[in-house]
């Protein structure tokens, strides 16, 4: 089975409820029972307690088991709340086959080729700044590792684009949670401030505001 692993590192996202910062909040490393170290508390009651604070959803990850049954368990025992599972990669031996650097840095971007398998290939589909180089140890390609760009994420403009708006008018796609600012066009050149102090995920200009 060919492992998949995406390079989100860094990513955070901001509550909208101040009064209640977890509003609205998935968390991504999650570790609890069963598992083979003891843990204070099991799956089943750990997503009934970030479901009373509400919470979006949970990642339920393990060194050595994969954990995607456990979170079907546990979205049955728990609805309201969205569980993920996932694939232990402890178990990875060698490294990864595919990995992609979203956050256009040139650290993230050298991780991304240093953690892949012989023969594996690193994907770069964030914008490093124009300019900026990164480096790489050349005995590794040696062991036919690749790394190559992406414009756009490679996608399918005709066929991509319907699709996901579809997606977001059906609920599935949820990019109010992305949006850190709504402004109107005289704020611009605010947002563009924001964006390069990395103060903002994303900004939405209103043009009828």
């Amino acid at each position: 089975m060919r492992t998949l692993l995406a390079l989100l590192l860094g990513l955070a996202m901001t509550a909208l409820a101040q009064e209640n910062p977890l509003a609205g909040v998935i968390d991504i490393h999650v570790h609890c029972a069963p598992d083979s170290t003891p843990r204070s508390i099991d799956a089943i009651d750990l997503a009934r307690l970030a479901s009373q604070r509400g919470m979006r959803g949970l990642v339920l990850k393990n060194h050595y088991q994969p954990t995607a049954s456990l979170a079907y368990i546990v979205r049955k025992e728990v609805p309201g709340i969205e569980i993920f599972g996932g694939i232990s990669l402890d178990l990875t031996n060698g490294g990864v086959n595919h990995s992609f650097e979203v956050l256009g840095r040139k650290e993230t971007a050298e991780q991304a080729f240093a953690m892949l398998a012989p023969g594996g290939t690193a994907t770069i589909v964030g914008m490093i700044p124009f300019g900026q180089k990164i480096e790489l140890h050349g005995f590794d390609f040696l062991r036919e590792r690749r790394i190559q760009g992406s414009s756009m994420g490679s996608n399918h403009f005709r066929v991509d684009m319907p699709r996901l708006v579809e997606f977001y008018m059906r609920g599935k796609l949820h990019l109010e949670d992305w949006i850190s600012a709504k402004l109107k066009l005289p704020e611009i050149n605010e947002g563009f401030a924001a964006m390069k102090a990395g103060k903002t995920v994303r900004s939405v200009i209103m043009f009828d505001a």
